[in-house]
């Protein structure tokens, strides 16, 4: 039973490597680093694309939200001084007229 458990027995049974599979060569390992790293980059440069593109977007939102902002506002006080100067020249005919 001994020789079954062994070191002896186990490694006759199991080849320490796998050789039927081909290596790549030392170009064929660069080649693929350089396209990993390729892709890694244009990875980052759409992402960064697409980030400044948002951020772009976000801006010209918000201008926009305070140009509307800003013309609701005078819109509302011009309004309003319409209404007061109506309101005053209203009153003012009919104390004319009474």
């Amino acid at each position: 039973m001994s020789s079954l458990s062994g070191g002896l027995a186990m490694t006759s049974i199991y080849p320490k490597k796998f050789n039927w599979l081909p290596t790549p060569t030392a170009f064929q390992q660069a080649q693929a680093w350089r396209q990993k790293r390729r892709a890694m980059i244009d990875d980052f440069q759409t992402k960064t694309a697409t980030f400044a593109d948002a951020f772009s977007k976000a801006m010209a939102d918000q201008t926009d939200g305070s140009a509307k902002l800003v013309v609701q506002t005078a819109t509302d006080r011009l309004n309003a001084a319409a209404k007061a100067k109506t309101a005053a020249s209203m009153s003012g005919l009919l104390d004319h007229s009474a």
